[in-house]
């Protein structure tokens, strides 16, 4: 039943925080009104921002000074990334629905709101992708995979997803005020299975000497006919104070909580919080330095640590602290980021070095490299990247790209050994740009070798066991068309795999092909609609399965899950600073399994979804 929209959806304990950042949004939206009537009048078609900041001459707000950035996004450097204005015309409800657009990166969901989630990119699983914050790794603590309906959006300025062939960088940049006026934003939602969804930011230009920030994100569901209920609350608070040049110190802390009650089939309640410090200093032109430390924990009372004696412990607690530097320069012709951090938690990499550069080439091409060393308790891991790209010549560049090195993982949660997983390989390709058409299309060659894969160790498949592997051979294409029309487009891609030994996680074919609308039909850019209808496939695939009954008799096989087709759409029409959205997935209620189910508690051998997700609500942006 989809429910009314509403503010009180925040709950019991956080209703005088909804209720403060609601008063502070509004206040500013009054003072925001107020201006407008005065220049809308000499300009009733010109947009309101823009005279309103040209004629205040508003100063603009100290900004920490950023790290130089890498290759710039784009099919040959295997980078996607989204803006402040990408990110406000999605309706995405977490991380995952962003990842699900990155080609070759494979998305699965438990459930349908707020139920584990996690990626895959060529059949790599377990601890296989990073989440770095504003430069500080979101370390997984319990669950040796990080998982993704834990990353709230609220504070996301910034996404910059990497893929490497070792692993796959997800970096995010978070909220800082940037004008010289407070900022702020309210997003509400509701849908259904049963869903409710508050986002509200503040971000003032100066408080105590600095530029601050705060946020809070409330989502809750009960899940089709109540089966999935769940709840989710993040806060998020960021200041700092900086100087002139940019050098500054920054202080961020978030804290997110889920909630999986009752009938869900994933059950726990878990807390995790993170205090991020960090002091930046523009040494030189390009070049900045920086110290971070930082303190995460997280608590949850209820884990399968393995299929044999199925244990739920009362509670769970691990933390860990984390410190290191950190430094990088860029010009027009090179650049350069290397980090060293430590952690105290035994059972994650104690010491870790990732260096990263390149140089640019002009028309001739660029040449970057990776290169990561992990020292775990009981052995170390290292991996390096190469790449080359030449070009563009009318428009082509050819690119190759080599990998090769081992990656680290914990088994479970309370030991301090890692498993190693070896893996090299190899991306051949080339990619086409002709803006005057606006095409960009992308086509690679893969190999890719490994000798095992292990499963993601979340509540859908928490096991210890390695699943032979072997190597796999195939291509990709990615591209993005204009149209007929200038603000009509076609985008998609496609992963095949000809020749392939079985790996679990891994079909042998998965594409998307998106028709997406982009219109700003007035001069004013006061009104902008964007539109996207899409399909989605993914092949057959291996997945492990538990049989047996007993705890004594249980054992783990593979079996393979079919394939499936499902139908995307999504809707957005922004008016001057408000946005109306609405948001549908499974439109045509195709009934197929993510993800398997090895805790025996749902009875099925995976978790199915047979139902459409659809949500709507409203975003709306004030400045004073």
């Amino acid at each position: 039943m989809i429910q009314p929209l509403h503010l009180y959806i925040a709950g019991r304990r956080v209703v005088p925080a909804v209720f403060l950042l609601s008063a502070l949004c509004f206040f500013q939206s009054t003072v925001f009104a107020q201006v407008r009537r005065d220049t809308t009048a000499a300009r009733p078609d010109t947009a309101v921002t823009d005279t309103l900041f040209a004629e205040d001459s508003v100063v603009p707000a100290r900004v920490l000074v950023q790290h130089a950035r890498g290759p710039e996004a784009s099919f040959a450097t295997a980078v996607w990334e989204w803006d402040r204005e990408d990110l406000l015309r999605e309706s995405a409800l977490t991380l995952f629905d962003l990842l699900q657009r990155v080609p070759g990166l494979l998305v699965f969901r438990a459930g349908y709101v707020l139920q584990p989630e996690a990626a895959s990119l060529y059949g790599g699983t377990r601890n296989d992708y990073e989440i770095l914050i504003d430069g500080y790794m979101l370390d997984p603590l319990v669950e040796p995979t990080y998982d993704l309906s834990r990353i709230e959006l609220v504070e996301l300025n910034h996404v910059r997803v990497v893929r490497r062939l070792d692993v796959t960088r997800i970096e995010i940049q978070t909220y800082a005020a940037t004008l010289g006026v407070a900022e702020s934003r309210i997003e509400a939602g509701t849908g259904t299975p049963d869903t409710n969804l508050f986002r509200g930011m503040l971000l003032s230009p100066k408080l105590l000497f600095g530029p601050a920030g705060i946020a809070i994100e409330r989502l809750d569901t009960d899940g089709i006919g109540g089966a999935e209920p769940a709840d989710g609350f993040a806060g998020w608070a960021k200041w700092a104070w900086i100087l002139a040049n940019g050098s500054g110190i920054q202080a961020e802390f978030r804290r997110n909580t889920i909630s999986r009650l009752g009938t869900s089939p994933w059950i726990n309640e878990g807390r995790r919080e993170d205090l991020m410090l960090r002091g930046r200093v523009a040494v030189t032109e390009g070049l900045v330095a920086e110290a971070f430390a930082g303190w995460s924990s997280f608590e949850i009372d209820t884990i399968s640590t393995n299929i044999d004696d199925d244990l739920r412990p009362a509670k769970l607690e691990q933390g860990t602290s984390q410190f290191g530097a950190r430094g990088s320069y860029g010009n027009d012709f090179v650049w350069a980021d290397v980090s060293v951090r430590g952690r105290s938690n035994r059972t994650l990499p104690r010491f870790q070095v990732d260096a990263a550069g390149g140089t640019r080439l002009g028309g001739f091409g660029e040449l970057n490299g990776y290169y990561t060393q992990e020292n775990w308790e009981n052995g170390s891991a290292r991996s390096l990247t190469a790449r080359a790209i030449a070009g563009p010549l009318a428009g082509v560049r050819v690119f190759g790209e080599l990998f090769g090195g081992d990656h680290g993982a914990r088994l479970v949660w309370d030991r301090e050994a890692a498993f190693f997983t070896d893996r090299n390989g190899t991306r051949f390709g080339a990619d086409f740009g002709l803006d005057r058409w606006g095409i960009r299309l992308g086509a690679a060659l893969l190999n890719v070798e490994s000798d095992s894969v292990l499963t993601f160790g979340l509540p859908f498949d928490t096991t210890v066991m390695a699943f032979p592997a072997g190597s796999r051979s195939g291509w990709e294409i990615a591209g993005r068309v204009q149209l007929y029309f200038p603000w009509l487009f076609a985008d998609g891609s496609i992963t095949n795999w000809y020749r392939a030994d079985d790996w679990i996680y891994t079909p042998n074919r998965f594409w998307r092909f998106a028709l997406e609308l982009h219109a700003t039909p007035l001069e004013s850019g006061n009104l902008e609609i964007f539109g996207r209808l899409e399909a989605r496939h993914r092949g057959s695939m291996l997945v492990p399965v538990l049989t047996g009954t007993a705890p004594g008799d249980r054992t783990i096989e593979t079996a393979l899950f079919d394939d499936y087709t499902v139908v995307d759409g999504q809707l957005q029409i922004r008016i001057m600073s408000v946005r109306l959205f609405i948001r549908g997935e499974n439109m045509l209620s195709t009934e197929y399994f993510e993800v398997p189910d090895l805790s025996g508690r749902t009875g099925l051998a995976g978790q199915v979804i047979d139902r459409q997700r659809i949500f709507y609500g409203v975003k709306w942006d004030f400045r004073s």
